[in-house]
């Protein structure tokens, strides 16, 4: 339920294995990133600290935008999801195609 997703933390939703999604609120409008941090690969971002539209990865603190993914240091972004919100329920789409910095090197 959208009530769920709050100002002031993330919500964590696992898809399956691959998919571990993050889901805010900011400025009233539910967002969703890549519950993976691209720094680490843990599935933390949804219990990181949220500050004016940013997460905080708990694990080595990356911050990221939770508005267009972008990291405030560093080049690995979140990958978005698109999001729609309607008579109380979340629903969301594949995100972009995005292939993780660490990944390009291999």
């Amino acid at each position: 339920m959208s009530v769920d997703v709050t100002e002031r933390r993330g919500y964590r939703v696992d898809i399956d294995l691959e998919h571990s999604i993050a889901i805010f609120r900011v400025d009233g409008i539910v967002r969703a990133v890549s519950n993976i941090c691209p720094h680490k690969h843990a599935a933390l971002i949804a219990e990181g600290l949220v500050v004016d539209g940013t997460v905080q990865c708990p694990l080595h603190g990356w911050t990221y935008s939770i508005v267009t993914g972008e990291p405030l240091i560093g080049s690995s972004r979140l990958p978005l999801y698109d999001v729609h919100e309607e008579n109380g329920e979340v629903w969301l789409a594949e995100p972009e195609e995005h292939v993780p910095a660490w990944m390009k090197a291999l």
